[in-house]
């Protein structure tokens, strides 16, 4: 049985090098566009793309002439009923806004807090489905309401916690590799291999965002692309030049020891 355990163990430490990789690997992957859209459904990085957006379509909707005629209804309105705050109802939605902010504004500022209320009540709005019932309702239902819970908190709590159980992958994944390869360099070196692959995704990145760019001739268009893919290139790009390093490091390494130890056993020889 003895002469048994040295190939059992052996291929039990590739078996676990080849899963703890594969784990790794795509958990790594996964965690940064997870990561990724947790960022970019954050209501202070989202709020400033995403309302001036908005105020840009109201603007199409309600000329100068108009928006100068309800500020001045709005702040008449303010001062009948006497309340800190009034209901504006918009497409189904009521915004809530702050009397004493509409009194000190010009009209352009005015469109900017409609725009910012409108889309922080779309933030904060609260879904009768979780977030991936929302999608496949949309999806499959054609409920197109339920796609707004992409600009949501609901959203953004999913990728966070999605993001927390991708590393608890990543490190188990990790770990595996560890207790499989047992050699520094050689740890390094898969590392930085795995770091590569998860961080493949970032030429298609450039590519969607090449191609799409020169397809969109709007400037709304234009941002939302900078906006989307800005996330999402910066991390990958990060992981593959982390991955590329390590990748270096671990080859260099491994192979100066191996050459060192060949040379010292044709010494002792």
């Amino acid at each position: 049985i003895g002469f048994l355990y040295r190939p059992i163990r052996q291929l039990m430490r590739t078996t676990g090098k080849i899963i703890g990789g594969i784990i790794f690997t795509v958990c790594l992957m996964s965690l940064v566009f997870s990561y990724s859209f947790a960022q970019m459904t954050e209501h202070d990085n989202m709020e400033p793309v995403f309302s001036e957006i908005l105020e840009q379509r109201l603007a199409e909707q309600i000329n100068e002439n108009e928006l100068t005629e309800l500020r001045k209804q709005l702040v008449l309105y303010c001062d009948q009923i006497g309340s800190d705050t009034i209901t504006l109802p918009y497409n189904n939605i009521n915004l809530t806004i702050n009397c004493s902010e509409i009194d000190k504004k010009s009209d352009k500022e005015v469109m900017h807090l409609i725009s910012s209320t409108l889309f922080d009540s779309l933030y904060y709005k609260e879904y009768e489905c979780e977030f991936v019932a929302c999608i496949k309702n949309a999806i499959q239902e054609g409920e197109q309401q339920d796609f707004l819970v992409l600009l949501s908190s609901t959203a953004n709590d999913f990728f966070n916690k999605i993001a927390l159980y991708l590393l608890i992958g990543v490190v188990a994944g990790l770990c595996l590799l560890i207790v499989s390869i047992r050699n520094v360099f050689g740890i390094v070196k898969s590392v930085g291999g795995s770091m590569i692959v998860a961080g493949l995704p970032l030429f298609g990145c450039y590519f969607f965002k090449t191609t799409l760019a020169e397809k969109t001739g709007s400037s709304v268009a234009n941002n939302m692309l900078e906006y989307v893919f800005g996330y999402l290139i910066n991390p990958l790009m990060i992981i593959f030049g982390i991955g590329i390093v390590l990748a270096v490091v671990g080859f260099a390494g491994k192979k100066f020891f191996s050459e060192k130890d060949k040379h010292d056993a044709k010494k002792r020889k």
